[in-house]
Formats: C-alpha cells, sequence, structure tokens
C-alpha cells in the first residue's frame, strides 16, 4: 500500500512539473527560451556591415560623357538630368552628399601643356561644383584626380591642370545636395603647334615682298643711269 501511495506521490509531481513547464526539453521552458531566441545584435552588426560597404563602394559614372570644346563656352543644364554620383572621395570629398543631377564631358586637348576649367552660372542658390579626372572613373586605385573646386558660389576654377595632346581628360559637373539648373563650361586649351606654323610662313611670305623691293629698287637705279 506505502509503495502505491510513493509511485501516486511521484506522479502527481511529474504532472505539477509538466504544467509548469520547468522539465528540459519542455515547451515554456525558460531554458527554451533563451535558446531559441535571435540574436539581434548580431543582426545589427550585419546591416552596420552593409552600410559601411556602401559608403567604400566606387560609384561608376556615365562614361565617356560627351565632347567637351576648347577655347569656347559651352551653356547646358543638369536640370532633370540623372544623378550618377554621389561622393568624390579620390578628390578628398565626402562619400555622400552629391545628390543632384551630374554631366559628365570628355575633352581631348590638341597640344601638351595646360588647361583651365571655369564653371559659372547665375542663380546663386544653385550649389553646382566642378571635378576634373585623368580617366573615367572615380577609382582611386585606378584614377588620378586632377583637380575639384566645390567651395565657391556661382563659379568653380581648376587652374594649370597638364594635359597631353590627344589624351582625353573628363569633366563633371555636380550639384550639391539636390542642386539642379544652367550653367556655362569654358575649357581654356594651350595653343596648337600648327597654328605658330601659320604665323612662321607669313613671316617668309614678307622676305619675298622685301625681295620684290629690292628688285624694284635695282631697277629705278638702272634706270637713272640712263
Amino acid at each position: 500500500m506505502s509503495k502505491l501511495l510513493n509511485l501516486t506521490s511521484m506522479t502527481f509531481a511529474l504532472l505539477l512539473m509538466l504544467l509548469a513547464g520547468v522539465l528540459p526539453g519542455c515547451p515554456g521552458g525558460g531554458d527554451d527560451d533563451d535558446a531559441t531566441a535571435p540574436d539581434d545584435d548580431d543582426d545589427d552588426d550585419d546591416d552596420d556591415d552593409d552600410d559601411d560597404d556602401d559608403d567604400g563602394a566606387v560609384e561608376i559614372p556615365p562614361c565617356p560623357g560627351d565632347p567637351g570644346v576648347c577655347d569656347a563656352t559651352t551653356s547646358d543644364t543638369t536640370t532633370g538630368g540623372t544623378n550618377d554620383v554621389n561622393g568624390y572621395q579620390v578628390c578628398g570629398g565626402e562619400s555622400q552628399g552629391w545628390s543632384g543631377a551630374d554631366d559628365l564631358w570628355e575633352l581631348t586637348p590638341g597640344a601638351d601643356g595646360t588647361v583651365d576649367v571655369i564653371l559659372t552660372w547665375a542663380d546663386i542658390a544653385v550649389d553646382l561644383d566642378l571635378v576634373v579626372m585623368d580617366s573615367c572613373s572615380l577609382d582611386p586605385a585606378t584614377a588620378v584626380c586632377l583637380g575639384a573646386s566645390w567651395e565657391t558660389e556661382a563659379t568653380e576654377l581648376v587652374e594649370d591642370i597638364p594635359v597631353t595632346a590627344g589624351v582625353p581628360i573628363y569633366i563633371f559637373v555636380d550639384g550639391w545636395d539636390g542642386a539642379a539648373g544652367d550653367y556655362d563650361l569654358f575649357v581654356d586649351c594651350p595653343d596648337v603647334v600648327g597654328d605658330d606654323d601659320d604665323s612662321a610662313g607669313d613671316d617668309d611670305d614678307d622676305d619675298d615682298s622685301a625681295g620684290d623691293d629690292d628688285d624694284d629698287s635695282a631697277g629705278d637705279d638702272d634706270d637713272s643711269a640712263r
């Protein structure tokens, strides 16, 4: 009889433990909640890593760009354009912030020397910036920043950019903080050597005319002698 009572007591105790959810492996147990709960901190860390990857990504400009013109003013607008580039880390700028539409120009100089690039616009409420690269890339591993100007209003200037005849440079016009508007772009290029040759040819013509004068004067002397 006592064994039966002990067995009944043990069964009752086990039943209470099952109801309370404290047995190992039972649904509702506190230990199982800890084991199956997702690690929110790890997910946050992954998100942070993704953000870091985005910040370090190199953006690809819309190569090759429109053809630029030397020693002439090009009037254009970024209004209605697309935003292809957001940052210019290669030139020491921020990784983002240039959320306005951007234009890209490819300029091929005809002579060795240096060029000056001047960007102007009329609306002082518009914030446009100027960046010049040696190739159609913004990757610091492959491209070189030839100059940038983003500190002034209504005028940006990059001077004394070294160029080689036949080798293009790339000029970015971009809007800071969503800015877009009309602008004028002027590039002062080195003179082509052929232009100087023409002037030298003119000197030869002057020599010929001098020869004619000499002949005429000689003829005059003969007439006077007669």
